[in-house]
């Protein structure tokens, strides 16, 4: 027997429908065979046998009718007479009522062939010729005409008798002979049946023995191995551990151990390259620490810088004042306040290359913050694409699906945290822009103040309109010096922030790569391998060059 089904519901309901047939047929042959041999003996009882009986009872009434008549005959006295001859009446009111109780059991009888009735009306004849001359033997009695009577029945009355006697003797040898044929023919029909219903019973067994050897061998080509072993896998998987199953080599393709393989190599390639992204946020975020580390170092001599910047400017104006006192000296003091002006040219200069290169710098950090948010959308997809293999796994990626959920609520931080210093360095690369402006106006400033140094030699009348005018332009460089001072703490407070929000997700990358430690599988070396051949945010290549300030030698 081969069952071509592929289902497991399949086979066991075909299995189970087979054997349900088998048992229905025999119940109903066994119903029906019950029935029939029921039928067979009622119709025995009620009919064969009860006609027998019948005859029997018609020997005995006539046998007692004729010892009546003998009776009759001899009695002596008249009490004797009257007793013998009532005998007489009843016993063949009993023989004819049997007689005719016979005929019409055999004529409304189903079972009766022709041959039984031919016979009971033989019976029905002899005891027809039989009864008028017991009653006349009777009358004689009566009549104590004893020798008439005796001689009636030597001559009439024995052969009559013999007669009776023998038809029914003949009716029940043939019923006899019809009980014999009838219950060899019951016999047969319930050795067919007997065969029938145990050659369906081998049928069955033989079918439930193959169907289960069949269903037995089909389920375990499904499963791939014993329960027992798919549990104990299971399980391990459950507990993390993704090392290579040895059974899965002798799984048949397609069933669920074959299957488990394939879901465990998914997971550990899924779980390597989530490995190898979390030591990239690992390492990026350390750099990202170095950097602002650095950064805040530049930070700090940028405003050492601008310090210096502010005491120049403050004995610049001092310069200007006493220019404007004592214009008898501003021959004297033009070389000095025009070697002044041109060291805080130089000075605002390098204020705005400097402010350049913090915008460019802040450009840089606006680009690795939009790189730690790839690396972390890419986390993120990467977490959503394990907790949907999860969830394919069902029951048994639970635990798996708890670790991606987590992996995806701190890549999702991540990204937040990212956006978030992004909005930050967008705001102090518009201020340092708006402080180059100034820097540059500052710068053009310095430029008038040069031009009017100049004129200092040409007339000492223009020196007080020259003193006013650098008066103007210092305090335009005091603005410039204070909104550059504000820039720098603002870039100060947001290299803390971008520093706090390094650490932070560095502590999550670590986080994260304890949660896939979780995991055990002989892929350490992959991971490795990954982790190495990602690209590397090229943060050190990306190094903000340390800012020189010229200090003002006033």
């Amino acid at each position: 027997m081969t069952l071509r089904f592929n289902s497991v519901r399949t086979q066991l309901t075909t299995a189970f429908s087979f054997l349900l047939v088998i048992i229905v047929a025999m119940s109903i042959l066994a119903i029906y065979a019950l029935h029939d041999a029921t039928e067979a003996f009622s119709s025995f009882v009620h009919g064969i046998d009860a006609r027998k009986s019948v005859a029997e009872e018609i020997r005995g009434a006539i046998l007692r009718r004729d010892l009546a008549m003998r009776d009759l005959v001899l009695a002596g006295t008249p009490s004797q007479v009257n007793e013998a001859a009532e005998r007489v009446r009843q016993t063949d009111n009993e023989a004819n009522r049997l007689v005719r109780q016979l005929k019409d059991m055999a004529v409304h009888a189903s079972d009766a062939s022709a041959t039984t009735i031919e016979k009971i009306e033989a019976v029905e004849r002899v005891e027809a010729k039989y009864s008028p001359l017991a009653r006349r033997i009777a009358e004689l009695g009566a009549a104590r005409q004893h020798d008439e009577a005796l001689r009636s029945i030597d001559e009439q009355g024995r052969p009559a008798l013999a007669s009776v006697l023998q038809a029914l003797d003949d009716y029940a040898s043939y019923t006899r002979d019809r009980s014999q044929h009838l219950l060899a023919q019951y016999e047969q029909d319930d050795r067919t049946d007997r065969n029938i219903i145990l050659t369906l019973a081998a049928i069955s067994l033989i079918g439930a023995l193959l169907l289960s050897i069949r269903i037995t061998g089909n389920i375990l080509k499904s499963l791939g191995a014993e329960p027992t072993t798919l549990k104990a896998i299971a399980a391990r998987v459950a507990q993390g551990d993704l090392r290579p199953i040895r059974e899965v080599a002798a799984a048949k393709p397609g069933s669920v151990l074959a299957s488990m393989g394939d879901m465990q190599s998914n997971l550990i390639a899924r779980l390597t390259a989530v490995a190898a992204a979390a030591r990239q946020i690992e390492m990026s975020s350390t750099q990202i620490a170095a950097s602002n580390t650095d950064l805040s170092t530049r930070t700090e001599a940028q405003a050492g810088s601008l310090e210096e910047t502010a005491a120049a400017l403050a004995q610049l104006s001092a310069s200007v004042t006493q220019t404007a006192e004592n214009a008898m000296h501003a021959s004297v003091l033009v070389d000095g306040v025009d070697e002044a002006i041109s060291q805080s040219t130089r000075m605002i200069e390098a204020v705005r290359t400097q402010m350049d290169q913090i915008s460019a710098s802040s450009g840089k950090m606006g680009d690795i913050i939009g790189t730690i948010d790839s690396i972390a959308f890419q986390t993120n997809i990467l977490a959503l694409n394990a907790a949907v293999e999860a969830a394919r796994a069902g029951g048994h990626g639970k635990g798996f699906a708890v670790v991606a959920s987590e992996v995806r609520a701190l890549a999702q931080r991540s990204s937040a945290s990212a956006k978030e210093i992004r909005k930050l360095i967008d705001e102090s690369v518009e201020q340092i822009r708006r402080g180059g402006n100034v820097a540059k106006d500052a710068e053009t400033a310095m430029g008038h103040m040069t031009a009017n140094a100049g004129k200092v030699g040409l007339t000492i009348k223009e020196i007080a309109h020259a003193s006013v005018e650098q008066s103007e332009g210092i305090a335009q460089i005091n603005l410039a010096v204070s909104q550059i001072d504000s820039a720098t703490q603002s870039n100060a407070a947001l290299v803390e922030t971008t520093a706090s929000a390094s650490s932070a997700l560095q502590l999550e990358a670590q986080n994260q790569s304890a949660a896939v430690g979780y995991f055990k599988f002989d892929e350490a070396d992959n991971v490795q391998k990954a982790a190495d051949s990602a690209p590397t945010p090229a943060l050190q290549a990306r190094r903000i060059p340390q800012l020189s300030y010229a200090r003002a030698g006033l």
